[in-house]
């Protein structure tokens, strides 16, 4: 079911066809269910601040989103989505359970204060990943992913992630990706890896990724780029 009062617009880039949410509707369910095929064949979009302070809504169900964007939505516990472009989930405090697959070009979850778990489908590609401010978050296994990059603060302040396994195509670790990550004492770097902020005198803005973990005792390292 599509929430009652919920517009879409047709528009048609290079890359095709899709919906976007243009209505401001007033959401009626608390588990939001967009049909398993896309809206009159095309993927859906829901744009910045698509879905925002929804305090109503528990569970989002949706297959085939352009991109999707949920902003405190206090109540929201569950989300299964499948993508074909970004994903946003950002001050949903009470998030618990996120399941994600398709192929995301970005995907940001912040601030989700109960998250525990993130679960990736088979076949997934993430290219950008941000999963940061989840303070009960524990264990991430992106090995299964293909993923290019780690955002700037791509794990900042999880405090409790203690096992963390990256991508074997990461490319990319910006700088503060794993700042304050406290709990953590072994990473994995892959040999993919051809780019590492580790801080700077001269560019004192690029905060090395590894600020603030202070029980990590190893980096086993597999790249060509040198951490000292």
């Amino acid at each position: 079911t599509v929430s009652q009062g919920l517009e879409f617009t047709k528009y048609s880039p290079y890359s095709g066809d899709y919906w976007v949410l243009t209505g401001r509707g007033t959401n009626t369910d608390k588990h939001l269910v967009l049909p398993e095929t896309t809206y009159d064949g095309h993927p859906y979009e829901f744009p910045i601040n698509g879905i925002s302070g929804d305090e109503l809504l528990e569970s989002v169900t949706a297959h085939g989103i352009a991109q999707v964007d949920f902003r405190n939505c206090p109540n929201l516990k569950k989300v299964n989505l499948t993508a074909v472009g970004s994903i946003t989930i950002w001050s949903c405090h009470n998030l618990e359970d996120v399941i994600i697959g398709g192929t995301v070009s970005y995907l940001n979850i912040s601030s989700a204060y109960n998250l525990t778990e993130v679960n990736f489908k088979e076949n997934t590609t993430v290219k950008e990943i941000t999963i940061s401010n989840a303070p009960y978050l524990t264990s991430l296994d992106l090995s299964k992913l293909e993923v290019k990059t780690l955002n700037r603060g791509a794990f900042i302040n999880n405090a409790r992630l203690s096992n963390l396994i990256l991508s074997p195509t990461l490319e990319t670790i910006n700088h503060s990706a794993f700042k304050n990550c406290m709990s953590l004492t072994k990473i994995v770097i892959p040999e993919s890896v051809t780019s590492i902020v580790l801080g700077s005198s001269l560019k004192p803005e690029e905060i090395n990724a590894f600020t603030g973990c202070y029980k990590l005792l190893e980096i086993e390292n597999h790249s060509e780029i040198e951490i000292t």
